[in-house]
């Protein structure tokens, strides 16, 4: 039996504005039915978060939410997600 793909996915995720970096290389999985994003200040998870619902691009990585893709097809990701 294959293991559930994960909710929400992230792999080498990174944002920079300019030269400063606020999100350098995060990865996340977190399976279906947890919600859970901890931190402290300035560690990235707004970042993180508005990346993982589109509402910017990360620099580099790759996202996905329920197997669809946030960074190469946010449309459906967001999508998916309201259902």
């Amino acid at each position: 039996m294959n293991p559930p793909r994960p909710a929400v996915k992230a792999a080498g995720l990174r944002k920079s504005y300019g030269k400063h970096v606020v999100l350098g290389g995060v990865d996340l999985d977190h399976p279906a039915g947890t919600i859970s994003l901890l931190g402290p200040n300035a560690a990235g998870k707004t970042n993180t978060v508005r990346i993982r619902t589109t509402f910017i691009h990360a620099s580099s990585g790759d996202m996905s939410v329920a197997g669809h893709g946030v960074t190469h097809g946010p449309r459906t990701a967001i999508r998916v997600a309201k259902t």
